[in-house]
């Protein structure tokens, strides 16, 4: 994850924390009444936290950012009472079609990210729903793919693979799952992800371009899931 993304999470989790002092400092001044002034805004915190992503993210991944503030404003709403309290009943049936048009067709809106080699093979065709997959992988002119986890979790071993022209491109959509990547210990990881209410981690050498002798590119999103690289 660059520093500049680091940064700005930081700014972001710090102005939310400042805001929730605030509250509770005119709370116990009698100013305000806490219970109600959260019970009510709490979904504010997923509006800040969508349009955060969108904006850090340089707009390549639209899906994550849109569904935080569609959620937020829809609980909001019902909150303020512009729209009924079993409004749930309707939304969540909504939120899985969704997840799975995005699944389907996020990669063809997905903006083309600054590095990495578009995917032009699909040498990787990895998904799993409600369940776990160990994938590996062995070829010796591997030009990457696609994965995806939801509910589930993936497994992908790059461990005896070797990159066709020296790079090749992973797209990833995680939604409360989980993707592992094993890749060699001479390979540089370039990871471009888009994380929100989950964890991308890269642990893997930071290794000079003059060392690498394959360099490989992992972009995509990840939403309430994690997503590890390692060698």
């Amino acid at each position: 994850m660059s520093t500049n993304r680091s940064g700005g999470d930081r700014f972001i989790w710090g102005l939310i924390i400042v805001v929730v002092g605030v509250i509770f400092l005119l709370g116990n001044l009698g100013k305000v009444s806490t219970h109600n002034v959260f019970r009510t805004f709490w979904p504010v915190i997923l509006i800040i936290i969508g349009l955060w992503q969108l904006i850090s993210s340089g707009y390549r991944d639209v899906f994550p950012g849109f569904l935080l503030i569609a959620l937020g404003l829809i609980f909001l709403l019902r909150n303020l009472g512009h729209l009924p309290r079993n409004v749930w009943v309707y939304v969540w049936p909504t939120v899985i079609i969704i997840v799975g048009l995005w699944l389907i067709f996020g990669p063809l809106f997905r903006r083309r990210s600054l590095s990495g080699p578009a995917v032009t093979a699909d040498d990787l065709k990895a998904s799993v729903v409600l369940g776990g997959i160990n994938r590996v992988v062995t070829s010796q002119s591997f030009r990457g793919g696609r994965a995806s986890a939801v509910l589930g979790g993936l497994d992908i071993d790059l461990r005896d693979a070797a990159l066709d022209k020296g790079q090749a491109t992973i797209d990833v959509n995680v939604f409360m799952g989980g993707i592992d990547i094993k890749v060699p210990r001479n390979w540089k990881v370039v990871v471009d992800i888009s994380p929100v209410l989950g964890g991308v981690e890269n642990k893997t050498a930071s290794l000079p371009d003059a060392e690498a002798r394959a360099t490989l590119f992992v972009r995509g999103s990840v939403v309430m899931g994690g997503l590890d690289v390692k060698s």
